[in-house]
């Protein structure tokens, strides 16, 4: 028997799950002697002939070639063949076209499998969720397969492809990195069978490919499923496996100090990408729920006096609220707002009486208390008296909002309600809160980027949990700039870079059609990932990360 169990430590108790194949005697004998790769026909008749016609020769030793191979994929057939015989990956007797092993959450395969680590045959994961989890069924190929299914008994679990980007290592270098994060669905009619979201994907011979799995049992706790895997060879010859899953819950409970996560998401980002205001509006409802899904609470981190439909906004946002979220950012005051304020008196007084018809609405909706003013992001410290003067003229004018900075050294913070610096920094408590953010200059070991480890997550969730951090602000959720089309003169360095892909965009193609560019920002530093957790699908609907999966379960303590 090969048994797989993962346990996941919950908040509120433990949830085990276990994978269990049942091999007779002969099978296991097979699988010890199964070598999935077809042999070279010049070495194995070189072996013959050594076998044949050079006996006897004592202990004398022949010329082995001591150069490294020159593909990585070979160390991965080494390594595959020696799980098999090893019993620690799923392998059938009848010459399969692919084998199995199981992988947590906070693992990232190679796209050639050349970091492929033994399965572990009790993986033990620490999750404070109760009712989500999430771990890998990796498909490690021995010939080009295709037309990969998937199917479940339980109609609670979905399934993602997991994708590769490309990470460049400098603007000046072509070298890159290949990174697995984006998730592609599969799709399915009833949520029991699923299939590939392209026809023509096709997984190539000695390459390993994950397919995320992903639990969500808020009545499932307690039950029995079994997962189906198959796919199909260039001959079409299928091959199956049945793996069952049992999830139990464990009475034991353990309490974790929440965070409250405050992702700031753009909707003016998601009306460029797709360029479409009738698709995004029609998806509108749907993605705000996939957000909050995974324990975010999206909100604008800079909504502007003038912003289109105001109170519609804060309508829907009325909604997000009955699933927990508790920040909503009325207004951000920038340098140019601090100006205006100060020269014209005029525009003070229109700034003011917004404000105070604003917080009526939101008096009248109940949901003042969750309002915030968001003053001067990272403002320099011989900047400080613009952050004094306008915090003076909202108090003075009776704005009852909070008022909150990310000034790099503010120089009187009794005039703030809530300060958040950089989590390096010094993090002081306001109201018996402490905020903290971080952005694309922290430490990789502790991040968000692509370039950072995905038990960086776990790090980062940690760090917060030891300073006593109550909110943790990041910038954007779905800063997609660099995969939108802008001119030449703006995005200069990577334009030169990708230029293909955006002559591609300019046409109306975008991802997962054309390779996805994963930088954010017009400055010419490279950090990928930097400003997205979530990806843009096809159809308008959201797709997750491998990223996102970890921070919902790292964070997931969230009220």
């Amino acid at each position: 028997m090969i048994a797989i169990s993962l346990l996941f430590v919950k908040g509120i108790g433990l949830v085990e799950f276990s994978y269990t194949r049942l091999l007779s005697v002969k099978q296991r004998e097979v699988g010890r002697k199964r070598i999935p790769y077809r042999k070279n026909e010049f070495l194995e008749s070189l072996r013959n002939f050594i076998d044949k016609n050079i006996q006897g020769m004592g202990d004398k030793q022949f010329y082995k070639p001591k150069k490294k191979p020159k593909y990585k994929f070979v160390r991965h057939k080494k390594k595959t063949i020696d799980l098999i015989k090893k019993n620690k990956i799923i392998c059938s007797e009848n010459n399969p076209s692919f084998g199995l092993y199981f992988l947590p959450f906070n693992k990232r395969v190679e796209i050639n499998g050349g970091n492929i680590s033994e399965p572990i045959q009790n993986l033990d994961l620490e999750s404070n969720l109760s009712n989500y989890s999430a771990f890998q069924i990796v498909i490690s190929a021995y010939e080009k397969i295709r037309d990969i299914k998937v199917s479940n008994s339980s109609g609670k679990i979905n399934f993602y492809i997991g994708e590769y980007i490309d990470i460049r290592k400098s603007l000046f270098s072509r070298d890159v990195v290949t990174i697995q994060d984006p998730l592609i669905p599969m799709v399915s009619d009833d949520k029991l069978n699923f299939k590939t979201y392209r026809p023509s994907f096709a997984i190539e011979s000695n390459k390993s490919v994950p397919i995320w799995v992903e639990v969500r049992t808020e009545e499932g706790i307690g039950t029995f499923s079994e997962i189906i895997v198959e796919a199909k060879n260039e001959t079409g010859k299928i091959t199956k496996y049945n793996v069952p899953l049992k999830i139990r819950q464990k009475k034991n409970k353990q309490s974790v100090k929440s965070i409250y996560p405050f992702f700031s998401y753009n909707h003016k980002n998601t009306l460029r990408y797709y360029n479409n205001d009738i698709l995004v509006k029609k998806n509108y409802s749907r993605n705000m729920e996939f957000i909050c899904s995974y324990g975010l609470y999206p909100v604008s981190l800079y909504p502007k006096m003038n912003d289109v439909k105001r109170d519609g906004f804060i309508s829907q946002w009325v909604k997000l609220k009955q699933k927990g979220a508790s920040v909503f950012i009325l207004r951000y005051i920038n340098e140019q707002t601090f100006f205006l304020l100060k020269d014209s008196l005029p525009y003070r007084e229109e700034f003011i009486a917004s404000l105070k018809k604003q917080e009526n609405f939101l008096s009248e909706i109940n949901i003042l208390s969750n309002s915030y003013i968001y003053m001067f992001d990272e403002l320099p410290e011989y900047f400080n008296e613009r952050l004094n003067f306008t915090t003076s003229l909202l108090k003075e004018n009776g704005i009852k909002s909070k008022l909150i900075s990310t000034a790099l050294n503010p120089s009187n913070l009794n005039l703030l309600d809530f300060h958040c610096p950089l989590l390096n920094k010094e993090n002081k408590k306001f109201n018996h809160e402490k905020w903290a953010y971080i952005c694309c200059v922290s430490p990789k070991e502790e991040n968000l980027l692509l370039e950072s480890s995905l038990n960086a997550i776990q790090k980062l969730h940690e760090k917060l949990i030891k300073n006593n951090i109550s909110h943790f602000l990041y910038y954007a959720l779905n800063n997609w700039k660099g995969n939108i089309y802008v001119d030449r003169k703006n995005y200069k360095p990577y334009w030169k870079l990708y230029q293909s892909e955006y002559e591609e965009i300019s046409k109306g193609n975008k991802w997962p059609g054309i390779s996805w560019i994963p930088y954010s920002a017009t400055r010419c530093k490279l950090y990928g990932g930097d400003g997205y957790l979530i990806y843009p699908g096809n159809n308008g609907e959201f797709w997750p990360s491998a990223r996102l999966i970890n921070f919902c379960i790292n964070f997931s303590t969230i009220k």
